[in-house]
């Protein structure tokens, strides 16, 4: 028996998934990435509407048909389920999912831009990406262009002037002329990553005193803001010692610690109340999953392994503890932030070593033999391998100036990232923010790589003699 998902993306399109009763939440996801020839999926998750409007997170290893409401077809959103700097994705596939989140974000007002000059810069990069280059400015300003229509519903509920505005943005949008798809969505990452309220997921719920409140979870901690989104109070990771979950509560007990904010004394405990239990545990399961994520070197085995079951798994777990009847886990959370780079890292260096082990040229290899739909099929896996390897090649690129190539490793954090001149000039990790201490120069196997023309040896003799 078979239940069908259809998975939407930012942009409105659609997936029609077809999977096997039993399937659980990560088949779904890695055949829509399939698709799209993503391989940083740990960035990604599904979301589904609960019973009461709450948006909900489904966890990938445990069964789609037992978390979605209602019979198939499922209805599922894909989004980006932790948000990480712009230089640490090395698939453009993956930064333009990135984009297309962020502006459905920026849209609905779930990501406020503080000042009108940086919408303008965001909305301009978001054409450029989307239209390309804004080649005729008369249709683009006038009243009644298809220009400027797209403009102004781009900001329409972001200002209370969108006209005005949308001639501002199609301003800018001209001085991007030439900028590629690639590079416009980069360049918007790193305009958005600035703003504070980045990588930030929202959940609505009530304080003690009863009062509407927005409890906003993101990589340093929570933040705490009212019904119009004005900030009440942060609570950072290092200031929580402990979350727990009771029904439509979660309770944090926080440290004693010299810096608590002024409302809260010190080993007191704050509480949340949401709309219903299933938005309580999500509240408590994004808390601990972006601690681990942001702040941990590992995932740790208590987070991975915990789970729960149900009553008739329950009884049958009293004559078999290793039965997996009923086991449902309670996190979702496979890597940490810099355990996914580094896997991705790897997973594309060995894709590119595949390539170079063949002893005939990769269109030989595929296309030999075949027929016209095989050949097709064919080809069309070659240039998905030929974008890997490009990727490949980026991502032993420097960060830092995206020209030399890389050739320290910063420690203590062990991090790849940098040249030896750049990192000279730099006193934290551009991944992890951890404070360098020691600069070690490394060799790696850059030559190798077919169709990589830089003289690798005559830039590290440079860098020796500078």
């Amino acid at each position: 028996m078979k239940i069908v998902c259809l998975v939407s993306q930012a942009n409105g399109v659609i997936h029609k998934v077809e999977l096997d009763q039993k399937a659980n939440g990560q088949e779904c996801l890695d055949t829509v990435f399939q698709r799209l020839q993503i391989i940083e999926v740990d960035y990604f998750g599904l979301e589904y509407r609960g019973s009461k409007g709450e948006q909900l997170w489904l966890n990938m290893r445990n069964r789609i048909d037992q978390q979605a409401p209602g019979p198939s077809p499922y209805s599922l959103s894909l989004k980006v389920k932790f948000f990480v700097p712009p230089h640490s994705l090395l698939q453009e596939a993956t930064r333009h999912q990135f984009c297309l989140q962020l502006k459905q974000d920026i849209i609905h007002r779930r990501l406020h831009v503080p000042d009108q000059e940086t919408l303008i810069t965001i909305s301009a990069l978001i054409m450029q990406s989307e239209t390309g280059d804004a080649s005729n400015p008369s249709d683009l300003l006038g009243s009644e262009g298809k220009g400027a229509d797209l403009y102004t519903c781009l900001v329409q509920n972001l200002t209370e002037t969108p006209a005005a505005l949308a001639k501002e943005i199609a301003t800018e949008h001209r001085t991007l002329a030439g900028m590629k798809r690639s590079s416009a969505d980069y360049k918007m990452l790193q305009v958005v990553s600035e703003l504070p309220q980045y990588g930030m997921v929202f959940h609505e719920a009530k304080n003690c005193d009863g009062q509407n409140i927005q409890i906003g979870v993101g990589p340093r901690g929570l933040e705490i803001f009212d019904e119009n989104f004005v900030m009440m109070e942060k609570i950072n990771f290092q200031m929580m010692q402990l979350a727990t979950l009771a029904s439509r509560c979660v309770f944090v007990q926080l440290n004693k610690l010299n810096y608590l904010p002024s409302s809260y004394e010190e080993g007191s405990t704050v509480g949340f109340k949401l709309v219903s239990q299933k938005a309580a545990k999500a509240l408590y399961r994004r808390m601990t999953e972006t601690h681990s994520f942001y702040r941990c070197d590992t995932v740790r085995s208590i987070v991975s392994t915990q789970f729960c079951r149900d009553l008739k798994g329950t009884l049958v777990s009293l004559f078999n503890e290793n039965t997996s009847l009923g086991k449902s886990y309670i996190f979702d959370i496979k890597r940490t932030s810099r355990e996914v780079h580094d896997h991705v890292r790897r997973k594309l260096y060995m894709m590119s070593q595949q390539l170079n082990d063949d002893g005939k040229s990769t269109d030989e290899c595929l296309t030999e033999d075949k027929t016209d739909e095989d050949k097709d099929e064919a080809g069309e896996k070659v240039e998905c391998l030929k974008q890997e390897l490009h990727t490949l090649r980026v991502s032993f690129t420097c960060r830092v100036c995206m020209d030399a190539p890389i050739s320290t490793v910063l420690c203590p954090c062990g991090h790849l990232v940098c040249c030896r001149m750049c990192a000279e000039h730099i006193k934290v990790c551009p991944l992890c923010r951890n404070e360098i201490q020691q600069i070690q120069k490394v060799y790696l196997p850059l030559p190798e790589l077919e169709g990589n023309k830089t003289d690798y040896s005559q830039q590290q003799q440079q860098q020796q003699q500078q």
